[in-house]
């Protein structure tokens, strides 16, 4: 009996071993706040390929904060010496507000021939154990133009 429960035992051991395999990393989860609701739109898709889309007019001038739920620690792809992020077409300037939590400035474009105008913004997510890239995509509408582009337009446009 002791040999048969030894036996079990070494078994169930080298079962929960070799199913111990790291997984995907999690998708960041986002929370959107502190904006105007009725002149931007931002929507979260946690795991596809924006997490956050957020779509305003070319006149729209305003912050919107952007705050992971899920990576205590966000990194920014920056473009300027003070780890800030501007996209100067869009009209856009990204900064950290803490560890989690982004400031998207959105300055209004004075001058736009096309449609629209999109951006997209690279924020790692870290935790202690695992990282993850999400996009978030920021859409800037001509102020003439009535239409609204799905991801999937924008995804064939890249």
């Amino acid at each position: 009996m002791n040999k048969l429960f030894v036996i079990a035992s070494l078994l169930s051991l080298v079962f929960s071993f070799s199913s111990c395999k790291e997984g995907d990393p999690v998708p960041m989860t986002w929370e959107v706040c502190d904006y105007d609701q009725e002149e931007v739109s931002a929507v979260c898709t946690p795991g596809y390929v924006y997490g956050v889309e957020i779509s305003a007019s070319a006149d729209y001038s305003g912050d919107i904060t952007v705050k992971c739920t899920n990576y205590p620690e966000l990194f920014i792809n920056a473009n300027n010496y003070d780890g800030t992020y501007t996209g100067e077409k869009a009209g856009l300037t990204v900064s950290k507000i803490d560890d989690n939590t982004l400031k998207f400035t959105l300055d209004p474009i004075k001058e736009m021939d096309e449609e629209a105008i999109y951006d997209v913004v690279l924020v790692e997510g870290r935790n202690s154990k695992e990282s993850y890239i999400s996009n978030i995509l920021v859409e800037r509408k001509n102020n003439n133009s009535l239409s609204h582009h799905t991801t999937s337009e924008v995804i064939s446009r890249e």
